[in-house]
């Protein structure tokens, strides 16, 4: 992070919405975090997938909480791109890893307290959070 970087504006963010290069940016880099991360998007659907080197990817992912606090930036820059399907499925994968397959239950306190609240629409963060008490029950 670049503590002499000026906070992004609502009027720039309005313009950098507008602009199709920056879009292709911001997805390509969304592309390439998600490989560190051992993942990517497996289809035209939004959904997202382990990819072939993940063990690799998720124990240095555990390792390094820092980059925990990346995830919920990544997740808030989604958002205010209105990329929502995407802040959504990868969500909805995190959740999976998590809780299901538990290969990255060291996410799990970030995931209710950090990755959880960059949801803008409050119907879809509750319908997560039911679905983390579910899983959480099992």
């Amino acid at each position: 992070m670049n503590m002499n970087s000026q906070p992004l504006q609502q009027e720039e963010l309005e313009i950098m919405k507008k602009d199709e290069e920056i879009k292709k940016k911001l997805m390509k880099a969304f592309q390439r975090m998600l490989k560190f991360y051992g993942m990517k998007i497996k289809n035209e659907d939004f959904s997202i997938e382990r990819n072939k080197n993940y063990i690799e990817r998720y124990t240095n992912l555990k390792r390094n909480t820092h980059n925990f606090l990346r995830i919920t930036r990544i997740l808030k820059c989604l958002a205010e791109f209105e990329l929502f399907e995407y802040q959504y499925e990868w969500i909805e994968f995190l959740i999976e890893e998590i809780f299901v397959t538990k290969e990255l239950r060291k996410l799990e306190n970030s995931m209710k307290n950090f990755f959880i609240p960059t949801i803008q629409d409050d119907e879809k963060k509750k319908n997560f959070l039911k679905k983390i008490l579910e899983q959480n029950a099992k």
